[in-house]
């Protein structure tokens, strides 16, 4: 798992945060993660690794 800062001015609160992700999961049918610190917008990338394609 790992924090990606997102570029200034870009989701700076969480209500922000929050929007972004409804948007991406909206609109690009992804999960995904986004939060704020300190004014900065983060999104938070994480994998699993599968085996096989029925996993």
């Amino acid at each position: 798992m790992r924090p990606v800062r997102l570029p200034d001015g870009l989701r700076r609160t969480r209500i922000d945060a929050d929007s972004l992700r409804d948007r991406v999961a909206r609109e690009l049918v992804v999960e995904a993660t986004f939060t704020s610190f300190d004014g900065m917008g983060y999104l938070r990338v994480s994998a699993h690794a599968y085996n096989t394609p029925a996993d």
